[in-house]
C-alpha cells in the first residue's frame, strides 16, 4: 500500500537498516568453525527474506517503519555481495562455505552474483510498494551511489569494477521492480479496510464485513436502483404463464443489478484511464533514472581517476 513518507525518515530509517545489511554477511567471521567465511547463510538473502516475509508480504498493511528498514537492509546486504564478487582471486576465504565449513568451490561466483541481484531488487520492491514520491525514489537512487561509492573505495581491489558492477545492478533492479510494482493508494483499498487498525484487519466480522460493502460505491448504487426499480415497479403489472403479479420485487432486481453493474464499468473506465498513465509516468520515471544514473556513473568514475592520478 502506498503512504506518504517523511523525507528525513526515510533517510534514518533507510541509513540504519543500510548498515545492518552492509555488516550481517560478515558475523560469520565469529564462528568461522560451524559456519566458515564466507558463509552460505550469512551472504544470501535468506534471513533478510524471513524478515520480508512475515512483516511484508504476509500483511495486507505493513508498517512503513519496518518496510524502510528491511529495505536499507537488502541494499546493504546486495553492496556488500557486489563487492565480494570481485576478490583477488576465487580461493580461501574468496569461497562460499557450506556449515562446517565446507566450500562450494566454483559455485561460489554464480552464488553471491545471484543473492546480491536479488537483494537489491527486494529493496527496490519494497520503496516502489511503499512509495510513489518522486523525491524518495531520486534520493534513494542518490543514496545508492554515494554509498557504492563509499564502499568501493575502501576495497583493495577492483575499486572501478566494484561501483560499477553495483551501480548498473541497482539501477536494473530498481527500474524492474518499478515495473513490477503493484502497489496501492489509500483511496484504492476496499472502504472496510480503509478506517480499521492494520491489527483488526483479519478479525472483521460479518457484520462489519456486510455493512463495509453497503459503505462503497457499489452498495450505495444497488440500494438506489433496487429503491428506484421497486418504486417503478409498482405501478406495474407483469403478465404471463404464471398468471399476473406486481412488478415491484422483479423489477427492483434488475435496478439493483443495473446500479450495481453501472458503478462497475465507471469504475473499470477509471482504472484503464489510471493503468496508461501510469504506464507514462513509468516510462517517463525510466528515461529520468537511466539520465541521472548515467551522470553519476561518468561522474564518479571520473572521480576515481582523478583519486589515482
Amino acid at each position: 500500500m502506498v503512504q506518504k513518507i517523511n523525507f528525513f525518515l526515510f533517510i534514518g530509517l533507510l541509513f540504519v537498516g543500510f548498515l545492518v545489511g552492509l555488516n550481517f554477511p560478515d558475523i560469520d567471521q565469529g564462528y568461522k568453525i560451524v559456519l566458515g567465511h564466507r558463509s552460505i547463510i550469512t551472504h544470501s538473502i535468506l534471513l533478510p527474506y524471513i524478515l520480508y516475509y512475515f512483516f511484508i508480504k504476509k500483511r495486507a498493511l505493513y508498517n512503513k517503519y519496518i518496510t524502510l528498514i528491511i529495505a536499507g537492509i537488502f541494499l546493504g546486504i546486495g553492496l556488500h555481495l557486489s563487492a565480494d564478487l570481485f576478490p583477488k582471486g576465487w580461493q580461501g576465504y574468496a569461497l562460499i562455505k557450506l556449515p562446517g565449513n565446507i566450500s562450494i568451490g566454483e559455485l561460489s561466483p554464480i552464488w553471491i552474483g545471484f543473492n546480491a541481484l536479488v537483494s537489491l531488487y527486494f529493496a527496490g520492491s519494497c520503496l516502489n510498494n511503499l512509495t510513489k514520491q518522486n523525491t524518495i525514489w531520486i534520493t534513494y537512487i542518490l543514496f545508492g551511489a554515494v554509498a557504492g561509492f563509499l564502499y568501493s573505495i575502501k576495497e583493495p581491489y577492483n575499486n572501478e569494477t566494484i561501483f560499477l558492477a553495483f551501480y548498473i545492478t541497482f539501477i536494473f533492479t530498481f527500474i524492474i521492480s518499478k515495473l513490477l510494482s503493484k502497489s496501492l493508494t489509500v483511496n484504492e483499498l476496499p472502504l472496510e479496510i480503509k478506517k480499521i487498525p492494520e491489527k483488526d484487519v483479519k478479525k472483521l466480522s460479518f457484520k462489519d464485513r456486510l455493512f463495509g460493502k453497503i459503505k462503497t460505491a457499489e452498495g450505495v448504487a444497488t440500494i438506489g436502483g433496487a429503491t428506484a426499480g421497486g418504486w417503478f415497479g409498482s405501478s406495474v403489472g407483469l403478465a404471463g404463464f404464471w398468471g399476473g403479479i406486481a412488478g415491484t420485487f422483479p423489477i427492483a432486481i434488475i435496478g439493483a443489478t443495473v446500479g450495481y453493474l453501472g458503478i462497475k464499468v465507471i469504475k473499470y473506465k477509471r482504472q484503464l484511464n489510471q493503468i496508461k498513465e501510469e504506464k507514462k509516468s513509468k516510462k517517463k520515471l525510466i528515461v529520468k533514472t537511466v539520465f541521472y544514473a548515467a551522470i553519476i556513473i561518468i561522474s564518479i568514475v571520473i572521480i576515481f581517476y582523478l583519486i589515482k592520478q
